[in-house]
């Protein structure tokens, strides 16, 4: 049994459930460091995070017109549309002076849609896999559960203790 879930364990990464490590990156990576191993590692792990998050942008974008062509009679695919509000909600996320701009945004959109059209051309019978990031699907009860069994342990040990002093001081 413990070999069993020792395997889950070190099986999970960001990218198959337990999304919150991005092995090699680091923000601590500075312009006086002695070498570039830091940056390099770093920007590596961003490579990978970037391709892998592409990848699910694509798997999900596929999946909603799978879905349309599965349960609407009436849809036919329409990416140019899919394009305009893809495209419009990534620019709302830009800020003035960004490090990206509008017509990289629009590029980047573009070329992940037209992916998007050719992988979804007809019904295909299996869906694309994909992780959500931290904030998306992370399991916060954990810690409240974590909470709640720690509060009942110390309770017992306040009851424990309190018997303990008040029927077994007598031996003493």
């Amino acid at each position: 049994m413990f070999f069993c879930d020792s395997i889950f364990v070190k099986s999970q990464t960001y990218e198959t459930g337990d999304n919150d490590k991005l092995y090699g990156c680091s923000n601590r990576c500075t312009l006086e460091d002695s070498s570039l191993v830091c940056w390099n590692q770093t920007l590596s792990a961003f490579e990978h995070f970037l391709m892998d998050h592409m990848k699910f942008y694509v798997a999900v974008q596929t999946n909603i017109d799978q879905w349309h062509r599965r349960n609407d009679l009436n849809y036919s695919s329409n990416f140019i549309q899919m394009l305009s509000e893809s495209n419009k909600s990534m620019q709302s996320y830009l800020h003035k002076d960004d490090i990206i701009d509008s017509e990289m945004v629009s590029n980047i959109v573009t070329s992940l849609i037209n992916s998007v059209e050719k992988k979804s051309s007809k019904i295909i019978d299996w869906v694309w896999h994909y992780s959500c990031p931290i904030p998306c699907s992370y399991f916060h009860d954990t810690y409240f559960m974590m909470f709640i069994a720690s509060l009942i342990i110390n309770i017992a040990f306040i009851f424990a203790m309190t018997y303990e002093w008040l029927f077994n001081d007598e031996d003493d």
